[in-house]
Formats: structure tokens, sequence, C-alpha cells
């Protein structure tokens, strides 16, 4: 239970509108207990955990420009929690295996994973090593979905006696690999399909690498020219501040994150008779 930030008996401005918000954020949650059974209208987590939150908003003077809009556009999302409630995926991690180095066999490794008779199994690795993996996961005897890194979206991995071992296999990886539609016509729509019929022009098919290679290459020019310098210390400064948008998809960089892909740029992808495919 959340306590008071300011003294019960102290009303300031912000104090009642934290007073406030709290009662509005409270209500979605429900008045029950932890062992209290779920309502339809309750925010309740599997095993009935209610998710408590606050907010101080300015409600009045100059900050209500934005206090009230913050609100109103709280107000309707609770709406959506408190119908739908909050969901987590009941997932549960059995085993983890490190695949050997120096090229050896993975068929050790994989004999481990199926003895434990997983539902699901994650490949976290590149190319060449994903498609080694499946094919040995597939020669143990594990017969079920696939899951990649986006590293295994590679030519590699489709290719000779991979392609029936990772048929049905999974990726999320950045959505261009899609492609571009001639209907996309935003700017950085239509840089993706310059940059793709230039690709295949020169080197007959596309590879899923490509796109990083151009954007590290583009950040870093961006970088150096809002910084006006080559200085490392100012390159690194302005680079981890960049919110662009890369052939790849989305960068939103901050000094605390420096993953810098948005996850609406992300896609989910099956490979189907060989080929990726978004996944419907």
């Amino acid at each position: 239970m959340a306590t008071p930030a300011i003294d019960s008996s102290v009303l300031t401005r912000r104090g009642l509108l934290a007073a406030a918000a709290g009662t509005l954020l409270l209500s979605a949650c429900g008045p029950g207990g932890p062992h209290d059974q779920a309502s339809a209208g309750s925010s309740a987590a599997p095993g009935d955990q209610e998710l408590v939150i606050g907010a101080s908003l300015e409600l009045s003077g100059p900050g209500a420009a934005l206090g009230v809009l913050q609100q109103r556009a709280m107000e309707i999302t609770l709406e959506s929690l408190n119908a739908t409630g909050i969901r987590t995926a009941d997932v549960e991690l059995t085993a983890s295996e490190r695949l050997p180095a120096g090229g050896k066999s993975f068929l050790s490794a994989a004999r481990r994973v199926v003895a434990h008779e997983p539902d699901g199994v994650v490949v976290w690795g590149t190319a060449p090593d994903s498609g080694a993996a499946a094919r040995a996961l597939r020669r143990a005897g594990y017969q079920g979905p696939l899951f990649f890194d986006a590293g295994a979206v590679a030519e590699d991995t489709l290719a000779g006696d991979n392609a029936a071992a990772v048929e049905g296999a999974f990726a999320v990886h950045p959505a261009c690999l899609g492609g571009s539609t001639l209907t996309n016509t935003t700017t950085a729509a239509l840089a993706r399909r310059d940059f793709t019929f230039r690709y295949l022009q020169r080197h007959g098919s596309f590879s899923g690498f490509a796109p990083y290679g151009s954007d590290a290459l583009q950040l870093i020019a961006t970088a150096a020219r809002l910084a006006s310098s080559v200085d490392r210390g100012r390159l690194r400064a302005y680079l981890q501040t960049e919110v662009t948008e890369g052939i790849a998809g989305g960068y939103a960089f901050a000094p605390i994150r420096h993953g810098g892909m948005e996850r609406d740029s992300l896609g989910i992808y099956v490979v189907t008779q060989g080929t990726w495919t978004p996944y419907a």
C-alpha cells in the first residue's frame, strides 16, 4: 500500500491534484485486496494482483493546459484497461543451454533441451548458428515451434539443409523485411524503397542484415552534422539523443536507452515455403 507523499492535514494544490489522480487511478483497480475475486471491471493481473498507479497532474493554473488533457487521456485509457484487464503471457523458462563454440556439433545441447519437453524453443543466435541449431533440434526429435532472434533473418538460415528445419519458425525483425509498398509515400518509406531497389540492382537479392549497416552509417553522419564536429565525445553526446527514421525502422536513443529501435518498427515474421512472411 502506498503512503501519502504529503501530510494529509495540509491541503495544497498539488496535494489535492495527487489525491484526485490517485482516486481516479485506484478506482481502475477495484477496492478488493489480493485475495478478492477479480471482477470484470478490474485491472487485475494474473493471480488477482492489482496494479496501483499514482499520478500528479496540474489541473488549475498555467499547467492546466497540459494537465487537463492528460487527465482526459488517462480516463479513456483506464476505461479500456478496466474492460480488458492487464494480462501477461503465461510463459515459464524451463531450461537454458549454451551452444558450443568453435563449430562443434549442437546435437548434445539440443538433446538436453528436448529432454525438458518444452512447448517452444527460443534460439538466441545469429546466422549461421541459428540454422544449425534448428537442424540439431529437429534431429533430436523436437517438432514444436521455434523462435529466432532478428540476427537469424539471413539467407543462410533458409538455405540448403536448413530449409525443412526452419519451416514455420518465427522471428521478430524490423518491419523493413516486409518491403515498402508503392502506396506508402512518406519520406522514410520512399528512402526505404530507393535503398531496396538500389541494393537489389547491385546484388540481386535483398539481405535482412543490409538495413542495419545503412542505418549505422547514417546515424553517425547525422550526429556529426548536428555536432558540427568529428570529436568522438561530441559524436557520442549527439548520437545518444537522436530520434530519426532509418531504413530498418524508427530509432529513439536516450542516455539511459541505447537499444534505439522503436517497438512500432518491429514485426513478427514466419518462415513460409522458404521465405520470411509477415505473421497475421
